[in-house]
């Protein structure tokens, strides 16, 4: 299962407010074969 620190979770959801109404995307990633995002891109 694939577990979000709150930090990332908040970067995530501030760039969706900022840009709203227009769609969010990005990419969270960490290392290979990790279940663990370290940042937010």
């Amino acid at each position: 299962m694939l577990s979000i620190d709150q930090a990332t979770y908040d970067a995530i959801v501030a760039h969706a407010k900022r840009d709203h109404p227009v769609e969010a995307c990005g990419i969270v990633a960490g290392p290979e074969g990790s279940d663990r995002p370290e940042r937010f891109v």
